[in-house]
């Protein structure tokens, strides 16, 4: 595959991965806010955020590796 596309294509998912750790963190505060907030939902919710986290960190590796594939390397 070309190393641009790969690239192009990791950069979409870890884009598409940050907006849903964002509503993730926002809707886990919505719910703090709540008098009595509903603690399994809380746990389901950072469990989710924390799956997407490791998501974008697995991206990022995608993309330094794609863009260490892209530079020469001299020894």
């Amino acid at each position: 595959m070309n190393r641009s596309v790969s690239a192009d294509k990791a950069t979409h998912r870890l884009n598409r991965l940050k907006a849903r750790h964002q509503k993730l963190k926002d809707r886990i505060g919505q719910e703090m806010k709540r008098p009595k907030p509903d603690e399994l939902l809380l746990q389901k919710l950072k469990r989710l955020r924390l799956r997407t986290k490791d998501g974008m960190t697995r991206a990022i590796q995608a993309l330094n590796r794609s863009d260490s594939k892209a530079i020469p390397q001299t020894t």
